[in-house]
């Protein structure tokens, strides 16, 4: 294993822990903004949240298949 691999080994899980933490935050804020303002409709963040996975999984899926042509 060279030493550009060896760098890029924690990025796949610095970008799980960044994504479960922004996922998080932005359902916690969610969750606050629907019991203060009584209002039933999706927010701005349950749109962000959809975004973000529907992103994450896209480019996931995109990579792990670049990849697997190497």
């Amino acid at each position: 294993m060279n030493n550009k691999d060896k760098n890029n080994d924690n990025i796949p899980e610095a970008s799980r822990c960044t994504l479960a933490f922004v996922l998080a935050t932005l359902l916690i804020w969610g969750i606050f903004d629907v019991f203060d303002e009584e209002n039933t409709g999706f927010g701005f963040q349950w749109w962000l949240i959809i975004e973000i996975v529907f992103i994450y999984t896209v480019s996931r899926y995109y990579f792990t298949f670049k990849n697997s042509k190497k």
